[in-house]
């Protein structure tokens, strides 16, 4: 939140690989309107915004419109393969279990 945020140099890159609902996204983006040396990087996003793993936030997610922030999906690598190589790994991991 703000009072977290507040505290942040000037011109840091803040990263978010936690959890999507732990940022306040309204707290963010007053601070990046007041700071415009800071940029953000999100691969995990508040539940209110997620869209897809292919396009991860809504267009109305209001950080998109600044070019120096990056937001990718959280399975960087996302492919239309991606599930059938998750399945498989983890029935490999089960039989190997067993």
């Amino acid at each position: 939140d703000t009072n977290i945020f507040k505290k942040f140099k000037k011109n840091c890159v803040f990263i978010n690989v936690g959890r999507g609902d732990t940022v306040n996204l309204t707290d963010l983006k007053k601070i990046l309107i007041k700071n415009k040396d800071m940029s953000v990087a999100f691969d995990v996003y508040n539940n209110k915004y997620y869209e897809n793993p292919y396009f991860p936030v809504k267009k109305n997610f209001g950080l998109l419109k600044y070019y120096e922030h990056i937001f990718t999906p959280h399975t960087a690598i996302y492919d239309n393969n991606y599930w059938i190589k998750q399945s498989q790994l983890f029935a490999d991991k089960l039989r190997k279990f067993k």
